[in-house]
């Protein structure tokens, strides 16, 4: 229902108007709206959270992390701002225009700041990851890659000897009376095994 007030008591000539709505129908709306407001904002900080180990390069989890724990910041602050202004229409116009600006602009801000000081910035200069996909772990994966292709040149290496000495003693398909050339190869399935 549509109403209107004097801004000042006793001054009829200054007034504002209002939509008011009459029954419970409109208690339960708001009600359900904040419910559904506030479980999607904790759906998001979840989520955040879940995917915080993540390589920044790939994710900004981080950052809406950030914007959510801004957004209940501007809520804490709002909420209350809210209600003391409710009786003055210019304090409260300003109030809520400025708290929808802050929540979308901190997400925007979060999101979007950090993406462009990434493009920005040298190769050398980017940030380092504190995850399992650092460039640590890459080095020693790299390290671990070239010792075994090492142990495999080993025993190829073995393995032609062997095959050589056999071919030498020109023996009819007898086991070799030397195993020492097949130790090799027992030890690196032992380290692929452990």
């Amino acid at each position: 229902k549509w109403q209107r007030q004097p801004v000042k008591e006793g001054d009829p000539s200054s007034t504002y108007g209002f939509c008011e709505s009459e029954g419970n129908a409109s208690t339960a709306f708001i009600t359900l709206l904040v419910l559904l407001d506030l479980s999607a904002l904790v759906l998001a900080c979840v989520q955040a959270y879940r995917a915080r180990d993540m390589n920044d390069e790939l994710t900004e989890s981080r950052w809406l992390g950030v914007a959510c724990a801004s957004w209940v910041q501007v809520l804490a602050i709002g909420a209350p701002v809210i209600a003391l202004t409710r009786n003055q229409p210019v304090a409260s116009y300003f109030v809520r225009s400025a708290l929808v600006f802050l929540v979308c602009v901190s997400m925007l801000l979060f999101m979007f700041v950090p993406k462009m000081m990434l493009v920005y910035k040298k190769p050398q200069e980017a940030p380092k990851s504190s995850n399992k996909y650092s460039k640590q772990h890459v080095n020693t994966s790299q390290q671990e890659l070239k010792r075994y292709q090492d142990r495999i040149n080993q025993l190829e290496q073995s393995l032609k000897q062997a095959s050589a000495n056999e071919e030498s003693k020109n023996s009819d398909l007898e086991t070799p009376s030397n195993y020492s050339n097949y130790e090799g190869i027992e030890k690196f399935e032992d380290d692929i095994t452990h």
